[in-house]
């Protein structure tokens, strides 16, 4: 079974459990009971059909004709002897185009014809339209049902004017009834039908008002889970039940300033409320009063009922969420995207509380718009944003043929001509890609965006929240069911919107986002049972600005965070893997614990090849998979180099997991981290640590190379550098300044000091300075010096720097141990040619674009 399929299943079924209907139209005849209030409206409705050609159903939005038409004056049709076939969306009018007036009645006859031929009990001849097929086989009993005819007369003009005159010679010539039914404020536009004055008659339902009415709908809750207990409570006499509380509320409405947009609608939206949030099997007056008080917080200023209203689309939105989780926990680039963009949509389908219509592709670039403007980045000429609207165009007639849309191949959702423009190998020299996709090619990204843009308007359309219909165009169209359906969309939104965790999924390049973390903590936990902690591969955030993260038992891997600013987060086992940290700050964040030490910390200087990593898990080996479409058969993720994804594991990789290298690569085992923060391989560039609070923690950076790592505004806490080439390491404390200004390190307040530890192992520290005033020590072992600084005092009361196996080039203040002898220059440098050793490390540590560091690096194993 499709996940499509799987997933509106789960939803269905849990939704169908709802004591009543919910606010949406009755179309399961198994509900027909919970129909109140329209008995004698169904006689009356089949009676003006028996005496009129034309009858024109009309009532204020909500107020139930869908409900009515297909649950009491359909069947109430059927049992009177007539045979019904009804019509609720519209066919597009592109076949309209060049043809005459009588040409027209035709096609508009063949096209009603194709929308309703599955309702009839017989076959339609070759040429026979279903007017005509009615008249012959069942003269002045067969009735045609035209509904939401407002659709047609907002979106499609031109098929509007063609079928006024079709229902014109229908009427005129055929012994057919007719039925239209529309929104009462679009009513006005059938002034232009030219039928007979005794062949139309209008039918206005009205709104559902007394108080016994409402009673009945109450109390028809019918139960689905086969327990025995009531569905709500009675109480004593109505007096102190559910029941009779929400009379009451129903009652201190009516006739309030609010009242003239509450109805039906509303009540079942606060019945759907009450049943989903009940704390028992039997909905209670304790529920109701919880749910009065709830509303009333949310949204203050609202008359309850409309409150009701607002939150039952939020229920519902997350019932989706739930149903996608339970069908495909696992991929969370799915349920964040489509919630992402759903948020996005919010802005887009409503203006001062009312609802607003939209062509869907015109909606998509709305929606879409930050990560459609990257192809015009890859391409000025725009050739690439033609091609995606041309895969747009062919995506959408997809999703129109069958269920499985949302997990084929992206090869079935592109045009042929397309297709080499999707494959892997034409790589991403633009950078655009990100999470699961990164490395793949942007027109792939784009058609995994539209696979998500599509299910969103699955999410809300199976919610009945938004209704789409062909446009004028070959375009369909969409919008909100009911103007307050958009204040539930945006308190929806408004919640989800404050969620960057959703940035952990994203499939296009994040630049420039501000991603406000504050009650978001939870969300960076481990999300599977199966695995300790959460692993985030291949992420792309460009120069953007991570506030009030908490980050526990998270590890990064091979993410390209350049120019990110991570301020005021906290930070709890978490851990980089070969990631490039290039121009990336951590501003007044917090480091708890301290990290586990490395086992091969204890060896000998090591060969210095390129680092690689081995991580077992499962569940994100699952998603790649899934989005790469392939099939690895692994739980282990294989990050090789920093500036490449990390991919499931190779057959090479997995064969030789007990090795200690791979061809040109070092294989280690990242270790999970239960405290404090460490970077595993990857590049720094100006990374910089600023006024750092280490709550008995500290920072390990392993395996890593590059320049200018700086700690600045340091208070203490402790710093490890183990297998590292760094050009440009520097670690101060607070500059102190001086009541006059001046910089100073007698300052009348000086700054708080706090003991920091620095130990540099197995490494290469070029141009290291030690400022002042700092408090502790550092302990540099096996490590190759060119150039250190210490300008604190080697007491108790300063900053000691202690030397030990590691020869140097130039130390100052620094005690010296066995084997740290100073070296002669001409052992770094020749006079006529750089030493390898220097040109093996410039080629390490230099900063070079992605693209010439792509270049640089040796090709990883075959998969």
């Amino acid at each position: 079974m499709a996940l499509l399929e799987r997933w509106a299943s789960t939803l269905e079924a849990n939704e169908g459990q709802c004591f009543w209907p919910g606010p949406r139209p009755m179309t399961d005849p198994a509900r027909a009971a919970q129909l109140i209030g329209r008995e004698d409206e169904a006689y009356d409705f089949s009676d003006r059909v028996r005496e009129f050609r034309l009858v024109v159903l009309s009532g204020e939005t909500g107020v139930g004709k869908s409900s009515m038409l297909q649950l009491g004056i359909r069947p109430q049709l059927q049992r009177d002897g007539f045979l019904v076939v009804t019509c609720t969306t519209w066919p597009n009018p592109g076949e309209l185009d060049g043809l005459d007036e009588s040409e027209v009645l035709d096609t508009v006859e063949r096209l009603f014809s194709r929308a309703v031929r599955e309702q009839l009990p017989f076959e339609l001849d070759a040429d026979e339209g279903v007017a005509r097929a009615l008249h012959r086989r069942f003269p002045e009993s067969g009735v045609i049902i035209l509904d939401q005819f407002e659709e047609l007369i907002r979106n499609q003009p031109r098929l509007y004017d063609a079928v006024l005159r079709w229902i014109e010679h229908v009427v005129k010539r055929y012994r057919v009834h007719v039925v239209i039914s529309l929104r009462t404020e679009f009513e006005h536009r059938l002034r232009d039908l030219r039928v007979g004055p005794f062949t139309r008659k209008d039918f206005y339902l009205s709104p559902l008002r007394a108080t016994e009415t409402i009673a009945q709908i109450i109390r028809s809750a019918q139960r689905h889970d086969g327990l025995e207990a009531p569905a709500i409570e009675e109480g004593d006499g109505d007096a102190d039940g559910a029941v009779g509380r929400i009379l009451e509320l129903w009652a201190t409405e009516e006739g309030g300033r609010n009242w003239s947009g509450v109805g039906l609608l509303h009540l079942q939206a606060l019945l759907y409320i009450l049943w989903r949030t009940r704390q028992g099997p039997t909905v209670t007056r304790a529920d109701v009063e919880r749910a009065e008080s709830r509303l009333a917080e949310r949204y203050p200023g609202d008359s309850l009922l409309g409150a009701a209203l607002a939150e039952a689309v939020s229920l519902r939105l997350e019932q989706c969420a739930l149903a996608l989780h339970e069908v495909s926990s696992h991929d969370r680039a799915l349920i964040d995207g489509v919630v992402e963009q759903i948020v996005r949509m919010t802005r887009h389908l409503s203006s001062g509380g009312y609802k607003v219509d939209h062509e869907r592709r015109e909606l998509a670039e709305l929606v879409l718009e930050s990560e459609l403007s990257l192809l015009d980045t890859a391409d000025p000429t725009g050739e690439l944003a033609a091609q995606a609207r041309g895969i747009f165009d062919h995506f959408a007639r997809e999703t129109g043929v069958s269920d499985g849309w949302l997990d084929c191949s992206r090869t079935v959702l592109v045009p042929n001509g397309l297709h080499e423009f999707i494959a892997s190998d034409r790589g991403d020299p633009h950078e655009l890609s990100a999470g699961p996709l990164l490395g793949m090619p942007p027109l792939a990204v784009a058609v995994e965006e539209f696979r998500r843009f599509f299910f969103a308007l699955a999410w809300l359309d199976r919610s009945s929240i938004i209704r789409q219909g062909a446009g004028e165009d070959t375009e369909a169209r969409l919008s909100l069911i009911h103007d307050g359906f958009a204040r539930g969309l945006r308190t929806w939104a408004d919640k989800h919107g404050r969620q960057p965790a959703h940035a952990l999924t994203r499939l296009s390049t994040s630049v420039g986002v501000v991603m406000q973390w504050e009650h978001e903590s939870a969300l960076a936990e481990p999300t599977g049972d199966s695995e300790t902690r959460r692993i985030v591969p291949n992420l792309r955030w460009r120069a953007c600005r991570v506030v009030k993260a908490t980050w526990r038992h998270v590890t990064f891997v091979n993410c390209d965070l350049r120019e990110t600013h991570f301020v005021d987060c906290t930070f709890e086992g978490v851990t980089f893997v070969n990631c490039l940290l290039d121009g990336v700050s951590f501003h007044k964040s917090t480091i708890l614990g301290m990290p586990a030490a490395p086992e091969e910390m204890q060896g000998a200087h090591r060969e210095r090849l390129l680092p690689s990593f081995v991580l077992e898990t499962p569940q994100t080996v699952a998603v790649l998979d899934k989005y790469l479409e392939q099939n690895s058969d692994t739980p282990y993720l294989a990050s090789w180099t920093s500036g490449r994804p990390a991919q499931p594991s190779s057959d090479a990789l997995r064969a030789s997991l007990s090795e200690s290298r791979l061809d040109d690569f070092r294989l280690e085992r990242e270790a999970p981290q239960r405290g404090g923060l460490v970077f595993y391989g990857g590049r720094v560039s100006s990374l910089m640590f600023i006024d750092t609070a280490f709550n008995e923690g500290g920072v390990s950076l392993r395996h890593v190379a590059g320049t200018s790592l700086d700690f600045v505004e340091q208070r203490g806490g402790s710093i490890e550098l183990f297998d590292v080439a760094i050009r440009g390491f520097s670690v101060s404390p607070p500059v102190a300044v001086s009541a006059g200004g001046r910089v100073s390190s007698h300052a009348a307040t000086p700054p708080r000091r706090a003991p920091l530890t620095v130990a540099v192992i197995d490494s290469i520290l070029q141009n290291a300075w030690f400022s002042v005033p700092l408090l502790g020590a550092a302990t540099i072992t096996n490590t190759v010096i060119w150039q250190l600084f210490n300008g604190n005092a080697r007491n108790a009361e300063g900053f000691t720097v202690t030397v030990d196996e590691s020869p140097n080039l130039s130390t100052v203040n620094a005690t010296k141990g066995p084997g740290s002898a100073v070296l002669d220059p001409d052992d770094f440098l020749a006079v006529d040619e750089p030493r390898g050793d220097v040109l093996t490390l410039a080629s390490r540590i230099d900063y070079q674009s992605l693209h010439r560091l792509l270049q640089s690096l040796p090709p990883v194993p075959e998969e």
